[in-house]
C-alpha cells in the first residue's frame, strides 16, 4: 500500500509520519494549542500536520514561553524583586565550598505543590487528572472531547482549553490599561488588544476571504466573516429557547434574548432611556449632542452620522455606493387618513387626536405638542436666546 505524504506546516518538508496540529495527548496541548500561543498572528488550519524536528522545536518555544509567563505573573502577585549580583567566585571556590559546607541543620524540605483539580460545572464532581476529567465530560454528559475546556478561571465562570490562555485572561480582571493606542490614545489591558485596535487604525485589510474575495482587517473578522457568510445557518451553535431561531455569535444570541426578556441593562446617564445593546446606547449620546462630526465634501452639510451623510451624497449629489432607502410612509394613523415616513412624527400627530401636550416650558409652564414649538416661545415670550441655531 502506497504510504501518504503530508507536507510540514513550518519547515514545508514532506514525509509520511506527519502528526496532525488537532492531536491531544493526557500531558501537554496539541500542536495547534502551542502555535496558536506562540505565533498567534499567523492562521493554523485544522488539516495542517508537522514534522518530529519541528514538534521538538515547538515544545521548546511553548516551554519556554510558558516559564516566561509563569514567572510573570508571580512577579505580579508576590512582588520578587531582583535577585542581588552573585560575588565573584573562581569555579574550585564554589566546588570547595559546595563539599565543605554542610547544609543548614534545620532547613526543611520544600512544601510540595498542591495539586491541580478539575471540577465539573455540570455536576460539580472534582477529578485529579485530566484524563479522567474529559472521560467524565464525554461518558456523562456526552459531550465532545475535542471542546471540553480544562482550565477554569477563578474569578469568572470562563473556561480554556490551553493553560497559557488563563493567564493572558487574568489580565482583563485587572483595571490598568496600560497599553495605550499611538493613533487615538484609547487604552487596553493587553498588548494583543492594542495590537489587534492598530490593525483597524492602518486599515491595511491584510486578511482576505477565499470564497469572496472580500478583505478585513484581523483575522477575527475573517473567522467572523467565514462564519456568519459562508457557514450553514443550521450549523450556528446559539439556538435561541423562546423562537429557536440560531445565531452564529453569543453576542447577537445574547442580545437577542434580552429582547424576549425585555431587559435592558444599558442606561442613558443623561436621560431614562435605556437599550438592549451597548451600540445602540453610544449612537443615543448623539442625541444629547450638538457635534457633528461628519462633513459634504461637496455642500458642507454636517451630519451625526456616517451613514446619513452617505445617504445624502447619494441621493442629492449622486455621489458614492450606500444604498438610498426607499422613502414610503409606513406609519398611520388608526383615528384619520394620514401616514407618516416616521414613527416620532406620528406620536407627534396622534396629539393633535388625543390633546395631549407632553412638552411644558421651564419658566410658565405652558405646554406644547412639539418640543420644537419651545425655543421659539423662549425667545419670543421670555426673550430668552439660548445662542443655537
Amino acid at each position: 500500500m502506497e504510504k501518504v505524504e503530508h507536507i510540514c506546516c513550518v519547515c514545508l518538508t514532506l514525509g509520511p509520519h506527519f502528526r496532525k496540529l488537532t492531536e491531544t495527548s493526557d500531558t501537554s496541548p496539541s500542536a495547534m494549542c502551542k502555535l496558536q500561543s506562540c505565533v498567534p498572528e499567523i492562521e493554523w488550519k485544522d488539516d495542517y500536520t508537522i514534522c518530529l524536528p519541528c514538534t521538538t522545536d515547538l515544545d521548546l518555544v511553548y516551554s519556554f514561553r510558558e516559564k516566561c509567563v509563569s514567572s510573570a505573573t508571580l512577579r505580579t502577585q508576590k512582588k520578587i524583586d531582583p535577585p542581588s549580583p552573585m560575588p565573584e567566585y573562581h569555579i574550585f571556590d564554589i566546588v570547595k565550598e559546595e563539599s565543605t559546607t554542610p547544609p543548614p541543620p534545620d532547613s526543611s524540605p520544600p512544601e510540595p505543590k498542591p495539586k491541580k483539580a478539575f471540577t465539573c460545572d455540570i455536576c460539580q464532581k472534582t477529578f485529579k487528572t485530566s484524563t479522567d476529567f474529559v472521560a467524565h465530560a464525554v461518558a456523562e454528559h456526552h459531550l465532545d472531547a475535542k471542546t471540553v475546556r480544562l482550565f477554569r478561571c477563578s474569578l469568572c465562570p470562563k473556561r480554556f482549553a490551553c493553560a497559557t490562555n488563563l493567564p493572558r485572561h487574568l489580565q482583563y480582571h485587572k483595571s490598568e490599561r496600560s497599553h495605550v493606542c499611538t493613533f487615538c490614545g484609547k487604552g487596553f489591558k493587553t498588548r494583543n488588544d492594542l495590537g489587534i485596535h492598530e490593525k483597524l487604525h492602518l486599515n491595511k485589510k491584510e486578511y482576505e476571504c477565499e470564497e469572496c474575495l472580500k478583505r478585513f482587517n484581523t483575522h477575527k473578522d475573517l473567522r467572523t466573516h467565514r462564519f456568519i457568510v459562508h457557514t450553514d445557518p443550521a450549523l450556528w451553535p446559539h439556538v435561541c429557547e423562546f423562537c429557536s431561531k440560531r445565531f452564529p455569535t453569543k453576542t447577537n444570541f445574547d442580545a437577542h434574548v434580552r429582547r424576549h426578556k425585555n431587559e435592558r441593562p444599558f442606561a442613558c446617564h443623561l436621560c431614562d432611556k435605556k437599550f438592549v445593546v451597548n451600540s445602540s446606547l453610544q449612537k443615543h449620546f448623539l442625541a444629547h449632542s450638538n457635534q457633528r462630526a461628519f462633513v459634504c465634501d461637496i455642500c458642507k452639510k454636517e451630519y451625526k452620522h456616517k451613514r446619513v451623510m452617505n445617504v445624502h451624497k447619494k441621493r442629492v449629489h449622486g455621489v458614492g455606493e450606500a444604498k438610498v432607502p426607499e422613502r414610503v410612509k409606513r406609519h398611520l394613523c388608526h383615528m384619520c387618513p394620514k401616514s407618516f415616513f416616521d414613527r416620532n412624527k406620528l406620536v407627534k400627530h396622534m396629539c393633535s387626536h388625543t390633546g395631549e401636550k407632553p412638552h411644558m416650558c421651564g419658566i410658565c409652564q405652558k405646554k406644547f405638542v412639539d418640543k420644537s414649538y419651545i425655543k421659539p416661545h423662549m425667545k419670543k415670550v421670555h426673550h430668552v436666546d439660548d445662542g443655537t441655531e
